[in-house]
Parts: structure tokens; sequence; C-alpha cells
């Protein structure tokens, strides 16, 4: 007879289960390291933003000076706004609600991105 024994079933059956619980645990690892990745980026992220309430000499940014001897702050800005003076008043542009829209939509963007992974035992080379 040209199929498998009891024996060679089982074994087989035995397999499957144990490449399975390794799958599992693959998945749990890589769960786990995505989460931290995005609890690690949300804090950093969080240290940033807080960082823009604090003047530079408080968060240990030292400042150079130029050419003419005038102090000069070595911050990038992470933000560019414009204050217009208008007939009707001051106006800033981009608006402190577009840029908040701006970062909530990126973050709704990277949690979308990490939590809609697909289950390694439903993908179909497994």
């Amino acid at each position: 007879s040209g199929g498998m024994s009891y024996t060679e079933r089982a074994t087989t059956r035995t397999q499957c289960r144990k490449l399975t619980k390794f799958i599992r645990m693959v998945q749990y690892l890589f769960n786990d390291a995505i989460a931290q990745m995005v609890r690690h980026t949300a804090s950093r992220l969080l240290e940033v933003l807080d960082g823009f309430a604090q003047e530079p000499e408080e968060d240990g940014v030292e400042e150079e000076k130029d050419p003419k001897g005038e102090k000069k702050n070595s911050r990038k800005p992470n933000f560019i706004l414009e204050c217009l003076l208008e007939p009707a008043g001051l106006r800033f542009a981009p608006t402190g609600e577009s840029i908040r829209e701006v970062i909530e939509a990126c973050l709704r963007d990277a949690l979308r991105a990490v939590s809609g992974t697909q289950s390694f035992l439903a993908v179909e080379d497994f």
C-alpha cells in the first residue's frame, strides 16, 4: 500500500502541532516587539512636543554664536508658523487646530498600520 501508516500520520500530526505552536509564539513575539516600538515612538514624540513648552536653556540645548558674536539657537524647527497682520487682526497659519489634526491623523494611521497585521497562521504560505 502506498499510503502512510498510522504511526507516520501520528508523527506528522505531532510535528504540525509543534510547528503551529512555534508560529503562534513567533506571532506573540512579533506583536510584543511592535507594541514596544509603538510605545517608545509615542513616548519620544511626547518628549519632543513637551520640549516646545520649555525654554532652550532649560532643556540643555546649547546656543551657538554666529560670526557677529550674537547667540543663535542650534535647534531646528519642527513646525513653521506664519503670523499675518490683517485688517481684522493677527492670523496664524497654519492654525493650532490644523496642526493638531495632522498629528492625530499621523498617530491614527500609524496605529492602523501596526494593529492591522494578519495572523501568521491565517497566511496561506503557512
